[in-house]
């Protein structure tokens, strides 16, 4: 650093250190303004129809403000801040440790009565058709040498995790994830809603069985729902699409609005997708929408709410 910058810097000091000022009384302010919430989480505010910047309100008319921990939808109704809702542990399931060959069978004997033991068969064998799929020549192809190298070895390592697990068994992957949903497993229940190939097969599949699809639609139904419950933002996510799109269950665009707007309670970060909430806003009247933001937020407090 130059004699000449450092000149320079010492004199813009007194600018830095007024602007880090106005910074903090900025938080202070907010956080005066929003007690209820930490720094960083603000509350979340639908956009009004009105493009119209708001004016203050008139220190003489009767409060309408939404009571603390609330937000305001575009309906004027009072709600819970989303995030406010009862969280449900992870939901997870890992791959068995060892080599599959070795610590299949024991959990294949154990499938039946154990709903994380067929979890856990289905994640090695998903895994394993992962692996034996892999085109090396074409992933590598203008690979640096180095970053190759690690790439092989650790594909080798896959391999070796599979190694006699025959093409016969991975193809029966997706009666485990039945087995495991069937049980009441809710990361198997959105397994199965989320991977539709996984449950029916492929193209040919469905040529010859055409009749599994109405009911593999009414059970994937069935799980979101109950896994929507818990709470859970992704279950609500893929319940609004399904109605939007007339996938699972006839086109219902209230319903579609609905899901999603719960889904944005629940998670904030994951369901706060304001596009797909405006499009399906953009779909439905006014008062539609109304009652969706009520039929959510009844149901969450039913389910859900933190006492």
């Amino acid at each position: 650093m130059t004699h000449r910058t450092l000149r320079y810097e010492r004199r813009n000091w007194p600018g830095l250190i007024a602007a880090v000022a106005a910074i903090a009384c900025l938080m202070v302010w907010f956080d005066q303004r929003h007690p209820e919430h930490p720094s960083g989480t603000p509350v979340v505010v639908a956009p009004t129809d009105d493009p119209a910047t708001p004016t203050e309100p008139n220190a003489d008319a009767p409060s309408t403000a939404a009571p603390p921990g609330s937000a305001v939808l575009t309906t004027g109704t009072p709600l819970r801040t989303p995030g406010r809702y009862r969280k449900p542990p992870l939901l997870l399931s890992h791959r068995p440790e060892g080599r599959y060959s070795d610590v299949l069978p024991e959990l294949i004997r154990k499938a039946p009565q154990d709903r994380e033991a067929a979890l856990a068969i289905y994640h090695s064998l998903r895994h394993c058709k992962g692996v034996l799929s892999t085109d090396l020549p074409a992933t590598l192809r203008n690979v640096p040498e180095q970053e190759a190298a690690d790439h092989v070895a650790h594909t080798e390592e896959q391999f070796e995790l599979c190694a006699g697990i025959s093409g016969e068994l991975i193809g029966k992957r997706g009666q485990f994830l039945e087995m495991a949903a069937a049980a009441g497993h809710p990361q198997a229940q959105l397994y199965y809603a989320y991977f539709p190939d996984e449950i029916l097969g492929d193209e040919r599949e469905l040529l010859r069985h055409p009749d599994r699809i109405r009911p593999y639609k009414e059970t994937s139904l069935h799980y979101l729902r109950q896994v929507s419950l818990l709470p859970n933002a992704q279950a609500y996510i893929l319940l609004a699409s399904s109605y939007a799109t007339g996938y699972r269950a006839p086109a219902d665009h209230a319903l579609a609005y609905q899901y999603q707007y719960s889904a944005k309670m629940v998670d904030p970060l994951l369901g706060t997708d304001e596009i797909t909430l405006a499009e399906y806003a953009g779909r439905i009247s006014a008062e539609a929408r109304q009652r969706a933001e009520q039929s959510a937020l009844a149901e969450l407090e039913r389910c859900c709410a933190l006492k």
